[in-house]
């Protein structure tokens, strides 16, 4: 199951898998995804490291151990949202309020 996750992230990572991808995927069912936490799917796409993450989950009122699976609707559709950000940063605001990159 662990490396089930980590080829996910690593998915994320490259490209292959969107993370809205990912969601799809944990309300399907899938254990690997579900059991993601919603820091390390922050952290494995690309523009959004550690500090980002972290304020992003403040932000939400998501602790940073929530696994995937674990989240409310209204906390996914939050955390969609914010992903759809980081697809395309060009055709959304900066979740932060930061300047657009």
């Amino acid at each position: 199951m662990r490396s089930e996750r980590g080829e996910i992230r690593a998915r994320v990572r490259s490209g292959d898998l969107t993370p809205a991808d990912v969601m799809v995927l944990v309300e399907d069912g899938d254990l690997a995804a579900r059991g993601i936490t919603v820091f390390r799917l922050l952290t494995a796409v690309h523009g959004c490291g550690p500090s980002r993450a972290t304020a992003l989950l403040a932000a939400l009122a998501i602790p940073a151990n929530r696994k995937l699976g674990g989240l409310s609707d209204v906390q996914s559709r939050q955390l969609i949202a914010v992903l759809r950000y980081y697809e395309s940063p060009s055709q959304y605001l900066d979740p932060l309020g930061a300047n657009p990159r």
